[in-house]
């Protein structure tokens, strides 16, 4: 963004962040019309490039902002006592549950610009992404007792890495609905889920 941006009053800020969140969240990049969200933000086209150089530079920083949001969110849940990682990675989502209550587009916005391969800031999302994951790795791994799996430490971690693919893909599902979402009930499942994969992995 450009230096001018950050000069603007901070209601002005989000103005144009929550519209490019809102145009970002239901639409691939190639899609998400500009013009949209000038006309949703309230100001004009002029006065938004004196704080973008284009659309791909807002896409970034909107994409940034919620990868914040989320992560900061999901760290202040990991339970560093819980030594066992599928307790740990499943109680720190399971806790984070108001996320996805209280910001259905930033997590849109994340899932879709996670699998929209023709975006030209594909990659660029993904380095954000990928930063912000090898900043979490050491707090989901530190003092893990693996020796209570059946399986290696390289099996589990891949295992559950999988299963929230899925976990992932099926909140997006949910959130993207134009009929009521069960978040709730949802979460209730994953209790569920959770023990069937502590189950299988320790063979118990």
């Amino acid at each position: 963004m450009k230096a001018a941006y950050y000069k603007i009053a901070e209601e002005k800020q989000k103005r144009i962040e929550d519209a490019a969140i809102n145009e970002f969240s239901n639409s691939s990049y190639n899609e998400a019309s500009l013009n949209n969200i000038i006309k949703i933000s309230g100001i004009s086209k002029g006065g938004m490039f004196k704080y973008i150089e284009d659309k791909g530079e807002l896409y970034l920083h909107v994409f940034e902002i919620a990868l914040k949001v989320f992560f900061d969110n999901q760290n202040k849940h990991i339970d560093k006592n819980e030594n066992c990682f599928v307790s740990r990675t499943f109680d720190m989502v399971i806790k984070s549950q108001f996320f996805y209550e209280d910001y259905p587009q930033y997590f849109k916005l994340m899932i879709q610009g996670s699998i929209d391969y023709n975006s030209p800031c594909y990659e660029q999302l993904l380095y954000l992404r990928d930063a912000m994951l090898i900043e979490q790795k050491p707090l989901l791994l530190e003092g893990i007792n693996w020796e209570q799996y059946n399986q290696s430490k390289e099996m589990v971690i891949n295992y559950v890495t999988t299963v929230f693919m899925g976990i992932n893909m099926k909140l997006l599902q949910l959130l993207s609905g134009d009929d009521f979402y069960d978040l709730e009930g949802y979460f209730s499942d994953l209790l569920k889920l959770k023990e069937v994969v502590l189950s299988g992995l320790k063979g118990e």
